[in-house]
């Protein structure tokens, strides 16, 4: 009984998220932690399993596992029913990118100073921040946490190889209620031309246009100067996935487009083996995770698909002829 009082307590919690202050279930994890917990409640059911000495009927042994089986079994279905993050089609990104993203010339290189259009749905005040928060998780795949937690002693001074990605367990610094994290490798990434001087303009830019400072080292900032809520962050993605007609838009699904894009481009120049290693690197996966590989899976059978479809079009086209 007290194994199965802390199990439920367990899966309250881990199959729970704070938003809002309210509880948001997510099923399929629930269900997947569920299938462990119930083998593990299974065998302890058996007291000499324990090491104990106290006998037990088989019959009560028997009684009790098929207890424990009904009380999972409406989760035991929805285990790895988890649906897969689409990442975003290249007309959807072109579409992001126009919408907050800065003037540009004819050739595609950034206006200087950088300005935004009156078109863009956040508030001036806002607008450069918001796209440096997106381009940052779009080129460099950086989860939300990693992106929240982005100190001004990350950003990289001339010389530096890159953005810097650090786990801080123990910050006192971060005051915020509900405290983002970075739960995997540290890292520096190398960033693109247009994220220097985004980054730039956002720490030299005056109010409001630039980053409010003197009250947290953290990059990205409220109005106010505080760091940036998890809840606020994720408003900016529904904001950008509401005016650009994108479905279910979020930073993870960033991170998933910038993962299966990367795999691709990866997989054209060096072997699978390869591939997965400088994706468990650049992704923040330890050294064993087996998750790039459904990057890389999914890379080439999109690749597999369109040489298919031009091949297709090849034979359809030799047939006329």
């Amino acid at each position: 009984m007290l194994f199965r009082n802390h199990s439920t307590s367990f899966l309250r919690l881990k199959g729970s998220r704070v938003v809002d202050k309210a509880e948001v279930k997510i099923l399929a994890t629930v269900a997947n932690e569920a299938a462990a917990i119930r083998s593990f409640l299974s065998w302890a059911v058996d007291p000499s399993n324990q090491g104990s000495a106290i006998p037990r009927s088989s019959k009560d042994i028997a009684n009790e596992r098929a207890m424990i089986a009904g009380i999972f079994r409406p989760l035991a279905r929805l285990a790895g029913t988890a649906q897969r993050i689409a990442p975003l089609s290249g007309v959807e990104l072109d579409r992001i990118n126009k919408m907050i993203g800065p003037d540009r010339h004819d050739d595609g290189r950034l206006v200087l100073p950088l300005r935004f259009s009156e078109h863009n749905p956040f508030r001036p005040a806002n607008r450069l921040r918001n796209w440096l928060m997106y381009a940052i998780a779009y080129q460099c795949g950086l989860r939300r946490g990693e992106l929240l937690k982005i100190r001004l002693d990350d950003v990289p001074k001339l010389k530096d190889v890159g953005l810097k990605v650090r786990r801080r367990p123990y910050d006192k610094s971060d005051t915020r209620r509900y405290k983002p994290s970075v739960k995997t490798a540290e890292r520096a990434i190398t960033i693109s031309d247009e994220i220097r001087v985004g980054l730039r303009a956002y720490l030299s830019s005056r109010q409001p246009i630039g980053r409010v400072s003197g009250r947290t080292p953290y990059l990205f900032v409220s109005s106010d100067g505080a760091p940036l809520s998890i809840t606020a962050a994720d408003g900016i993605t529904k904001i950008i996935s509401r005016h650009g007609e994108i479905s279910d838009l979020s930073w993870h699904s960033l991170r998933h487009t910038w993962a299966e894009s990367l795999a691709g481009d990866l997989l054209e120049k060096y072997p699978e083996e390869q591939t997965l290693a400088f994706l468990r690197e650049l992704g923040g996966w330890k050294s064993n995770s087996p998750t790039p590989l459904h990057y890389i899976q999914n890379a080439m059978a999109r690749c597999a698909n369109e040489f298919l479809r031009e091949r297709n079009s090849r034979l359809y086209q030799s047939a006329e002829s």
